[in-house]
């Protein structure tokens, strides 16, 4: 369960219930921690009574939630009781605000943690065309789900789904309640240049089978061209500047399309 994502505290005590059916008594041991009675407890599933402040903080201490969780079930709760609109308006908005703390805290945590992959991971992102793509695609507000990405690329929804959790559990990429978006990481800078070659060849035959697809603001080109071979370094800079230059320009800007940049220079 994505605690920050649910809307109703009912939801979330359901949730509970759900992941401990196996430990015997729960429900019971649940109202004692809140000294109300087991039918009581009932009556607040169902929806006939409404939970108490003390009641849904009583709940929070036997779950062990942390400062932020106690905080956001208790403002569902209060949101629950809230009569006027311009107190579920004030209600909402904390809500929004715990969620960003919540999404800053997981970024910052992933900022400062230093993880190794493994070789099996890097073989698992570069040896295909869309493991970098999905995780690319994710930063544009539109293709923030597993059904847009996989209409998008035409791609079978259970890969889609593997892929994303794949890329969450290496902490590539996170999820909220607007969907998933992408995670600052040192992946790239540790995988060894023979990864970045094998999706460069990934790159190039997804090119190739979208030649038909070809649109007119689209940019291809391809040809020999001799050179003075104390030039190549310079040539290789100015490549390397262009794209920087991209990048950095696509920073100040709201993403809204996806771009697939290859670029091969060798000798023949």
């Amino acid at each position: 369960m994505n605690f920050f994502t649910v809307e109703s505290y009912q939801l979330i005590l359901k949730e509970k219930l759900e992941e401990n059916s196996t430990v015997r008594g729960y429900q019971s041991r649940l109202a004692d921690a809140a000294n109300c009675q087991p039918s009581h407890l009932s009556k607040i599933l169902k929806g006939d009574v409404q939970i108490t402040p003390e009641h849904a903080l009583s709940f929070c201490r036997f779950w062990e939630l942390s400062e932020l969780e106690t905080d956001y079930f208790l403002t569902l709760v209060n949101l629950d009781r809230a009569n006027s609109s311009a107190l579920k308006e004030r209600l909402l908005s904390k809500l929004e605000e715990l969620r960003a703390t919540k999404q800053k805290t997981d970024l910052d945590r992933k900022k400062t943690k230093h993880r190794v992959y493994s070789v099996e991971e890097k073989l698992f992102y570069w040896s295909n065309w869309y493991c970098p793509a999905i995780r690319e695609i994710v930063a544009i507000s539109g293709f923030r789900s597993s059904q847009a990405i996989a209409e998008h690329f035409s791609l079978p929804l259970e890969l889609v789904d593997s892929v994303l959790d794949r890329l969450n559990e290496m902490e590539l990429i996170s999820e909220n309640e607007k969907g998933w978006y992408p995670l600052p990481s040192n992946f790239v800078k540790q995988s060894e240049d023979h990864f970045p070659a094998l999706h460069g060849k990934e790159l190039r035959n997804f090119s190739n089978r979208r030649t038909a697809e070809w649109k007119s603001d689209d940019f291809h080109h391809a040809e020999f061209a001799a050179v003075a071979r104390k030039d190549i370094p310079q040539l290789n800079s100015a490549m390397k500047e262009a794209i920087q230059n991209l990048a950095s320009s696509a920073k100040h800007t709201e993403a809204d399309q996806l771009l697939c940049l290859s670029i091969d220079i060798f000798r023949v």
